[in-house]
C-alpha cells in the first residue's frame, strides 16, 4: 500500500482540475471553450487544429490546458489548488510544465478522494461547470487507467492508442476492470481514513 498514499506527479490526471480552473474563472465557459490552434507541430495530429473544451478532453490536449493557465496567471492557479486542496499544491516555477515536470504532486489516494469531492461538488463550484467537465466524453474513461501508473505522457497516449477502434463495451469492460484494479485495494486503506 506504500503506492496508494506516494505522491507523483498527476500530468494528465489534472486536466479535470484545470478545465474547473478555466470554467470558475471565466477564461471558458461551457458554451464558449475554444482556443485556435498557433500552427505550433505537437506530437499528435489532434492536437494540431483549434480546441474546445470537449475536444482537448478527449484528445488531452496539453497546449490547450496551458492556455488555460497562462490566461488564468499563477496566483489564480496557486489558489485554486489551495481551494481544492490538491496534493502538494506546487506549481513550481513553468506554468506550462507543473502538472507534469514533478513539481505537482498527489497521491493515488487523494486523488481518489479528490474525485469524490468532485462528484458531489464539495468545492462548491457553479454546478453547471461540475456538469460541464462530467459529461465530456473520454474525460474519465482515458484518464483513469493511467491515474495511478505515474508515468509520463507517453503512458496517457499509449492509453488512448490502445483504447482507439474499440467497441463501447469492450472499453467499458477495460475501464471497469482498470478501476476495480485501481480502487479495491485502495477501499481498505480508505475505509480508515472516511468517517462512518
Amino acid at each position: 500500500m506504500d503506492h496508494a498514499s506516494t505522491r507523483v506527479s498527476p500530468n494528465s490526471t489534472y486536466k479535470i482540475y484545470d478545465a474547473l480552473l478555466g470554467l470558475e474563472s471565466g477564461i471558458i465557459t461551457p458554451e464558449h471553450s475554444t482556443f485556435t490552434w498557433n500552427g505550433e507541430p505537437y506530437p499528435f495530429n489532434s492536437w494540431e487544429a483549434d480546441q474546445d473544451l470537449t475536444s482537448a478532453i478527449h484528445n488531452s490536449v496539453n497546449w490547450y490546458f496551458q492556455a488555460i493557465d497562462s490566461q488564468a496567471g499563477f496566483e489564480a492557479v496557486r489558489t485554486f489548488l489551495q481551494t481544492i486542496n490538491y496534493g502538494n499544491q506546487n506549481t513550481g516555477t513553468n506554468l506550462n510544465l507543473y502538472w507534469t515536470d514533478f513539481s505537482l504532486k498527489i497521491s493515488p489516494i487523494e486523488q481518489v478522494e479528490l474525485l469524490q469531492d468532485f462528484y458531489q461538488n464539495n468545492f462548491h463550484f457553479d454546478s453547471k461547470n461540475i456538469q460541464a467537465v462530467k459529461k465530456k466524453p473520454c474525460c474519465f474513461p482515458l484518464l483513469l487507467p493511467v491515474l495511478f501508473t505515474g508515468k509520463q505522457e507517453p503512458g496517457v497516449s499509449m492509453v488512448k492508442m490502445s483504447m482507439a477502434g474499440l467497441s463501447d463495451t469492450l472499453k467499458q469492460r477495460i475501464i471497469l476492470t482498470t478501476s476495480q484494479q485501481i480502487f479495491n485495494p485502495l477501499l481498505v486503506q480508505l475505509e480508515v481514513r472516511l468517517p462512518k
